[in-house]
């Protein structure tokens, strides 16, 4: 298993949240497709005369757009399940739940001292994180 970084764990939530709006604008591609616009003939009558098959070239963009961000987001899903293995791995419980209640749950030092010691002396989690990297 390779070696995980702060820097991987401070990246952590923010792959979530780019997990979650790329799946949203994945689905937003398939509701803003318009109709084809209107032509007039000049005599006052409005006819539709698209100049191509306006819905297969949708189709076709928003299936380019669908894949691009696919494969962004399997890319994603790497990094975040990278960093889920190595923590499952941890044999030292109390820097586990640390780095959890922090980093994957977005806590702050003060708060995940509260809850993997009791009290809130937000410099000893921070303090065991360091020297567990050292």
């Amino acid at each position: 298993m390779d070696k995980i970084t702060l820097e991987d764990l401070r990246e952590y939530r923010a792959i979530q949240e780019s997990i979650r709006a790329i799946e949203a604008e994945i689905e937003s591609l398939y509701y803003p497709i318009g109709s084809p616009s209107l032509i007039s003939d000049g005599a006052g009558r409005s006819s539709v005369r698209p100049v191509s098959d306006p819905t297969a070239e949708a189709f076709r963009r928003i299936e380019a757009d669908r894949a691009r961000l696919e494969v962004k987001r399997a890319e994603l899903e790497t990094l975040k399940v990278r960093v889920d293995e190595w923590l499952n791995q941890l044999e030292d419980n109390h820097i586990a739940a640390i780095l959890r209640w922090h980093f994957i749950l977005g806590k702050s030092w003060r708060e995940t001292c509260v809850e993997v010691y009791g009290y809130a002396d937000p410099d000893i989690c921070r303090k065991a994180v360091r020297k567990f990297f050292e």
